[in-house]
């Protein structure tokens, strides 16, 4: 269903997060993008929450929202062509907290739980799996400048006031056959991951997977003395990981860990309000979690990043964005919003400085 996209006057009403994520390639590929010749930026410029009529609703009502993106050569405000014909696609992961009924990783003692992006665990109404959507491109002129847009139109999302809780939507874009950057954009009443228990696993697997699910399970902030503290008052955090098969049997809270000799680098990528995800030059330890299923103990691997700096979130206005990828696998990541409000304002879109080619 294509609807024309309503963003100016009430969609600056909306309390949403925009914040820019680094990604790693090609979707799945595991490689970082490098700026050569054909690289894009897309960019999330607009998120307009509406309800199944099409009219205007708040974050927290919204069951639908219109999403736009603008591609961009690498590293300018130059648009691509008017003939560029490379399939984009929009994909989100999601953090919830306090509420029943969405089939997602989280404890077995509730509470709260992450939802991987690039994933197929939301449905249709009709139960078909919804893993993406393609962008349908329209030329717009704003300015005197001319250029192609993406539209995403009647994109499903949690409405908090239906769940009972709080739900954040992390959207991001796929580009398909080029490098590429995207941005990440937070829609939510409250986007803070507040997640009280990581997830434990309820089995190991025997071999390597193709594809991963990479949760990040704790951020735990500290002092300079390692120390717990608060988020405005600590310098530092330690950030765990686990990863899980992919897919992992949602519907009952069950998943499968990798096993401790995965043989892979894990990267934790990390980006402060509407930077870029940037590596983190710390290398992860690798610490062995035990469990027991019923009579047989469990040992899976948890990677631990110690010392990050997050201090520019004592500061209630910043907020830090991890995700975690395994180098060479097909990763499915989770993001977790580091801050203590984790929104910002409004952003104004980022407008092309020239006409595209061709348009």
């Amino acid at each position: 269903m294509v609807h024309v996209l309503r963003f100016l006057g009430a969609s600056r009403q909306a309390v949403i997060v925009f914040a820019v994520l680094f990604a790693l390639g090609p979707l799945g590929s595991g490689t970082v993008a490098h700026a050569d010749g054909g690289a894009v930026d897309a960019r999330i410029e607009r998120v307009w929450p509406h309800d199944r009529q099409g009219n205007y609703a708040s974050v927290a009502a919204a069951p639908q929202v219109n999403v736009e993106v603008y591609l961009f050569q690498w590293g300018t405000l130059n648009p691509v062509s008017c003939t560029f014909a490379n399939p984009v696609t929009l994909r989100w992961a999601q953090n919830w907290t306090s509420h029943v009924g969405l089939p997602t990783v989280g404890s077995p003692r509730g509470g709260g739980g992450l939802l991987p992006a690039y994933d197929d665990y939301l449905q249709n109404p009709d139960g078909t799996k919804l893993n993406g959507v393609l962008g349908q491109e329209v030329t717009r002129t704003v300015n005197g400048v001319t250029f192609p847009t993406w539209v995403f139109n009647d994109v499903p999302v949690e409405p908090a006031v239906q769940v009972g809780g709080t739900v954040t939507t992390y959207f991001l874009t796929e580009v398909g056959g080029v490098d590429y950057r995207t941005s990440v954009w937070a829609h939510g009443v409250d986007q803070r991951t507040l997640v009280p228990q990581p997830v434990i696993p309820e089995g190991v697997a025997s071999a390597t997977p193709s594809a991963i699910d990479s949760f990040i399970s704790i951020v735990w902030p500290h002092d300079r003395q390692g120390r717990p503290a608060s988020v405005t008052s600590a310098p530092l955090a330690n950030v765990a990981v686990d990863l899980a098969v992919h897919p992992s049997d949602m519907e009952h809270s069950r998943w499968t860990s990798v096993s401790l000799g995965v043989g892979r680098t894990v990267q934790l990528y990390q980006s402060l309000d509407n930077g870029f995800l940037e590596p983190v030059p710390i290398q992860p330890k690798v610490i062995d979690e035990s469990q027991t299923w019923g009579p047989v103990p469990g040992i899976w691997p948890r990677y631990e990043f110690d010392d990050v700096d997050v201090s520019a979130a004592q500061d209630p206005a910043n907020t830090y964005y991890f995700a975690a990828y395994v180098n060479g696998i097909t990763t499915h990541p989770t993001i977790w919003a580091h801050g203590a409000t984790a929104q910002t304002n409004f952003p104004r879109p980022d407008l092309p400085v020239a006409n595209g080619a061709g348009c």
